[in-house]
């Protein structure tokens, strides 16, 4: 090669490495929009990827499967690469600012950026190559199971709805509580409320996941399982057939890392294992996880401190007439239709799923022919619960409340609260003495024991809401569409029941089949003469307008046990009915006709004339050796308890004769040296005689001298009214109000010496009620007798107008041991209440 040549080889070189560098840069400078627009398009393929393997990541994590740390990695990376990809499009911006207001590009920036961009295309394009092979073409969805869920049409938004949502919405955001349940009886709304509770959350973002199942009466604890697992597309747990490893695969899903989670659990009928099932604990706080449950009984899971219960209570009147009208439709203002809309509206006594339910069926009817004998049909069926389509999902929900009882006792205790009247303040009491009559609770031998019992029951029935609680005190009532249910089951099984406007016997065909009967009209004057009813065993018969039972009318009922005649005056005769355990006399204001029949009744155990307009009890009372209860309360007529009546029932065990007009009981000292054939009222010493006397309630003249009866002593209630007023229904609401059992009321204007031995024996109560001057000697017995020990379990202690001493109790006079702490005074007062003094 020659020299020139040789040059020119050398010159080229040099030439092409001075200008290939010169060429790079003026191609950077000159293809900036192009390498941009080339980022933005690669970038977008890589978010592309990026999707597609975070599908797969969060698929394999909805089947609690461990994702490999290459794609952790991969994932992070393309965060930080897409990050660092969006920084350098975004600064296109500040090229085009340049100076010169714009007139001027900035071309270093121009040119760093578009370098910047060529090799972070390549970087993309790179990562996104390796991305793809973490990819998959298809994947499973994600389950979209409440999608027909938020579409709630029966939510309402009324105000007392709203005041729910607003205290669940206020739980659900409390992070000390996850486990939250909303109580009601069946019908109130509360499935309406929970799909309400599962929208909102979904719309607001505040749960990334949500799953909702129903538990209902018989739980299947694996089927639930696998419902909340298919809901959080944990498909495989169905798969599983061990229970631990199923309860490990959904504790796992329910656990994971940022991530929250509501499971809602509808319907459920009584606690299980929450851990067993898969439940994450929630006996601690926690963020990303909670409960929420539906169900008719309250207090369930009732030891988790982070348990929060809100009951769903029954629509207000207002609001019942809204929802059956928006669900009935613009008939129910029809003039015609309105009165009838509204007595269907009282029958569904602003239970929701009653009004939903029979208002939607009257839309139907209305539609076609809004006449008012259809209205009043449905009125007519609701009446005398007969199952149509509009109510049979009704009937059916309410049913299984009863179906659910597994206690025998629980379910024959609820169908007799059905054979009371309709809206009936059932009480308690009355419970009890019938349950005893029908010789339900074998084992138990006491009435307070059979009491105690009922009301345990009573309880149970309560917290499941199949009985209300009432305004008054110890009662209970039935919701207006239970008795039609209740009744329905108890016709099917042993029941004949007829209320209402009916002005003849019911007529039955089967009568061998029944063992209870409730009729109760204001209409029915006269009964047939014979009925033959073999197996019947209660009868609840309140006729008004009655004027006689035929003197053969119990002669078909051997096996009768327990009779209630509530406020029959007319003439009634008690015969063959030796079987008879409990009977009711309530309001009784007739005659009792050959009343030596009632000293063959020598099972009876329970006995009540209360509020009746008897004269005198009658001497065959005397008979009853069974006899564990007598009720003689509110009897204003009545004057005479004849001699030798109460020392006989040796196995009474409780005798309320309080707010009666008797109040002549013989004391101490009385009816010596009077003649057999002079007429005597039975003195206050035969109750020595009934050792299993355990409650009295008698009102006692003020004049009288009270003998020691040891029995008084060892009376767990007692409530002893001493007065000269006859009847004293005395305030016992402050006693009630604070739980009193043994009060003693004394009003005396005569002094009552100390040695007054029986008296003294009833100073060991809890409340105390002493009025006038001959009390001084009672207030200075009950501070002596046993010190300031004698104080100790008073509750309620009331003094008025009493010659009293100048103080209850002195305190610096108090002896004590050294070693040992001073005696409290009144330790459990409640109530203290002293009145004008009399010095």
């Amino acid at each position: 090669m020659g020299g020139a040549q040789m040059a020119e080889a050398i010159l080229g070189k040099v030439g092409n490495y001075l200008v290939a560098p010169i060429q790079q840069e003026f191609k950077s400078m000159c293809f900036f929009n192009s390498n941009i627009t080339e980022l933005e398009t690669q970038l977008k393929g890589l978010k592309r990827t990026r999707e597609d393997v975070q599908m797969g990541v969060d698929e394999n994590r909805r089947k609690v499967r461990v994702v490999g740390s290459t794609v952790e990695a991969w994932l992070t990376i393309a965060d930080e690469v897409t990050t660092e990809a969006e920084g350098i499009i975004q600064d296109k911006a500040k090229v085009k600012e340049g100076c010169l207001n714009g007139w001027c590009p900035n071309l270093k920036l121009r040119y760093s950026l578009s370098r910047k961009a060529v090799k972070k295309t390549k970087v993309v394009v790179d990562l996104q190559a390796k991305g793809v092979q973490y990819t998959k073409p298809f994947y499973n969805p994600h389950p979209l199971c409440l999608e027909t869920i938020l579409n709630n049409r029966d939510f309402t938004g009324f105000e007392s709805q709203r005041k729910k949502m607003e205290e669940i919405g206020t739980a659900l955001k409390d992070d000390e509580i996850n486990l939250i349940g909303v109580c009601g009886m069946g019908g109130v709304g509360k499935t309406t409320l929970v799909k309400e509770v599962a929208k909102r959350v979904k719309e607001d973002n505040h749960f990334n996941e949500v799953a909702i199942v129903v538990v209902g009466q018989k739980p299947d604890l694996p089927n639930i399982q696998a419902c909340i697992a298919d809901m959080l597309g944990l498909e495989s747990l169905r798969g599983k057939k061990c229970s631990i490893v199923r309860a490990d695969l959904l504790h796992k899903r329910l656990q994971q890392d940022n991530n929250k989670v509501l499971v809602i659990l509808d319907d459920v009928w009584a606690e299980f294992d929450l851990q067993d099932m898969g439940i994450p604990n929630l006996k601690g706080a926690a963020t990303n996880f909670k409960l929420f449950y539906t169900s008719r009984t309250q207090d369930l899971w009732h030891d988790l401190p982070t348990k929060r219960e809100i009951p769903l209570e029954l629509l207000s009147k207002d609001e019942a007439w809204q929802l059956f009208r928006e669900k009935a439709g613009d008939s129910v203002e029809a003039r015609d239709l309105q009165p009838i809309a509204k007595q269907i509206v009282n029958k569904c006594d602003r239970l929701p799923l009653a009004l939903v339910s029979i208002g939607r069926a009257l839309s139907k009817t209305s539609g076609r022919n809004a006449t008012k004998k259809i209205w009043e049909g449905i009125l007519g069926r609701l009446t005398c619960a007969t199952n149509t389509p509009a109510d049979e999902q009704l009937s059916l929900r309410l049913k299984l409340s009863y179906e659910c009882l597994e206690n025998e006792e629980a379910r024959r205790l609820f169908l007799l609260c059905c054979l009371f009247q309709e809206d009936e303040d059932i009480r308690f009491e009355d419970l009890a003495r019938y349950r005893t009559g029908l010789s339900l609770f074998d084992r138990m031998n006491q009435m307070e024991e059979v009491r105690d019992q009922v009301f345990l029951i009573v309880d149970d029935l309560r917290s499941r809401y199949l009985l209300l609680d009432s305004e008054k005190k110890e009662c209970v009532k039935v919701h207006d569409l239970m008795p039609d249910m209740g009744i329905s089951i108890a016709i099917d099984k042993f029941a004949l029941v007829s209320h209402g406007a009916i002005s003849q016997w019911p007529k039955t065909a089967t009568p061998e089949h029944y063992t209870a009967i409730s009729v109760i009209s204001d209409q029915i004057e006269e009964l047939p003469e014979e009925l033959t009813y073999r197996n019947l065993e209660f009868l609840m018969l309140r006729c008004q307008k009655l004027e006689k039972l035929p003197p053969n009318f119990f002669e078909g009922m051997g096996k009768l046990k327990v009779l209630e005649l509530r406020g029959f005056c007319g003439i009634l005769t008690l015969q063959s009915l030796r079987n008879l355990t409990s009977l009711s006399l309530e309001g009784f204001g007739g005659t009792l006709y050959n009343v030596s029949v009632m000293g063959d009744l020598r099972n009876l155990e329970t006995l009540s004339f209360r509020c009746s307009k008897i004269k005198e009890l009658p001497k065959e009372i005397g008979e009853l050796v069974n006899l564990k209860l007598l009720d003689l309360r509110y009897t204003t007529l009545l004057a005479r308890i004849l001699a030798g009546v109460v020392s006989r029932l040796a196995r009474l065990e409780e005798a309320y004769v309080s707010s009666s007009k008797f109040i002549d009981w013989e004391g101490e000292g009385e009816g010596e040296g009077k003649g057999k054939e002079e007429v005597r009222n039975a003195n206050l010493k035969e109750f020595g005689f009934l050792s299993n006397l355990n409650t009295l309630e008698i009102g006692i003249r003020s004049n009288v001298v009270i003998p020691e009866v040891p029995i008084f002593s060892k009376l767990k209630k007692y409530k002893v009214v001493i007065s000269c007023y006859h009847y004293n229904d005395f305030n016992y609401r402050y006693y009630s109000e604070n739980k009193c059992e043994r009060v003693l009321w004394v009003e005396k204007q005569i002094p009552t010496p100390s040695d007054n031995g029986g008296i003294v024996s009833l100073l060991s109560c809890d409340g105390l009620y002493l009025k006038g001057k001959g009390c001084k000697d009672l207030v200075q017995e009950l501070q002596l007798r046993d010190g300031v020990n004698g104080l100790q379990q008073m509750k309620v202690l009331m003094i008025e107008q009493g010659d009293t001493p100048e103080c209850l109790v002195n305190s610096t006079n108090l002896v004590h041991l050294p070693t040992a702490p001073a005696p409290k005074i009144f330790p459990i007062l409640k109530r203290l209440d002293i009145f004008t003094y009399l010095n």
